[in-house]
This record gives structure tokens, sequence and C-alpha cells, in this order.
């Protein structure tokens, strides 16, 4: 049987009002420093879910929490004068706290968490984490050979070639982000 007007849930393909936010480990480690031996950067995309461009990210050091997810709100706010409609999350603790719904609340933004262990719904979201990290495995500190265990040559590996910044890297990223992803025809 078709299904009332009433009770279905329209899905509106419109730019900017849904979005997937979701955490990456950047594939890329930076020279030792005084924040730690050989950091990697957690990104927060913003990535739309129609078009796939990126509306703002932020970024962090150590382990993920609610700071780079005000930071990709106020980036995307900065950059494009809205916030989206309605956020798509997955379960991480980042989203577990008491700010998020508070800011949900004032600004007017819905989240909604997508099914656990089931990545496939953010598939968009997922894709341009995939993609960034191609991005970055390509830099100086890269951990592609990481991946390939012990039978890579140590020499390779992300903390023999460690030498860029971590500025540097957060750079390079928010830089192929912006200017070369967001220009990228689907």
């Amino acid at each position: 049987p078709r299904t009332d007007g009433a009770h279905s849930v329209p899905r509106l393909r419109i730019a900017g009002l849904h979005v997937h936010l979701d955490g990456v480990y950047g594939d890329a480690r930076a020279k030792k420093s005084v924040i730690g031996e050989f950091p990697r950067p957690i990104f927060f995309p913003l990535v739309d879910d129609i078009t796939g461009y990126v509306l703002g990210a932020g970024v962090q050091l150590r382990r993920p929490s609610r700071l780079p997810v005000l930071m990709a709100h106020r980036d995307c706010y900065y950059r494009h004068g809205f916030l989206p409609s309605q956020i798509i999350q997955d379960w991480g603790s980042e989203f577990a706290n008491l700010l998020i719904p508070e800011m949900r609340g004032y600004f007017g933004v819905n989240y909604s968490s997508r099914p656990k262990s089931a990545p496939q719904f953010g598939g968009i979201g997922e894709m341009f984490n995939a993609q960034l990290n191609a991005h970055l495995q390509e830099l100086a500190g890269g951990t592609y050979f990481d991946k390939a265990g012990r039978s890579s040559d140590g020499d390779k590996k992300s903390r023999a070639t460690a030498t860029l910044t971590v500025r540097e890297i957060v750079d390079s990223a928010f830089d192929w982000m912006f200017n070369i992803w967001n220009v990228m025809p689907f």
C-alpha cells in the first residue's frame, strides 16, 4: 500500500541541509615536538550529504572531544554564514556530553545518530575521510607503510619519515579540503 503523506518523512535534496560529522585520525605523523612524540591530528569535517563538499572542519590533537566539533560549526558559519539544519553523527564520545545538546537548542541544529556499527549510513562522510587520509598518506610522515606491518621497510615508516610540523599537516589538509576537494566535480 502507498504511504500517506502524513505518515512519511520527506527528505529534501537541498545542499547544506544535511551534513555528516565524524572524526578521523589523520594518516600522517608530525615530527617530535613539545606536543608529544609523533602526534597525529584528528579532523572533524562537516561533509554535505548532497554535494559531498566540506562546509567546515575542526581539528584537535591527542583524543577526540567536543572542542573540534564546535570548531567545525564555527568554521562552517564563518565560511558560509549558516549552519546546517541537520547533522548526522556516529556514536562517538565527542557527541555524548552536556554541551552538544545545549548548542543544538541554542542554534536550532538537529542531530541524528546513524545506527551503531553501520558506517554505510554515513557513506559520503566515510568516503571523504578515506580520501582525506589518502592525501595525507602522500605527505612526509604518512602512515601508508605502517599498515604493511613487519613486512614493510622501517626506513619508509611514518616515524622515520616524519619531518613536517603539526601546523604544516593541518594546513595541507585544510588546503586539500577547501581548495582541491571542494572544486572537484562529482
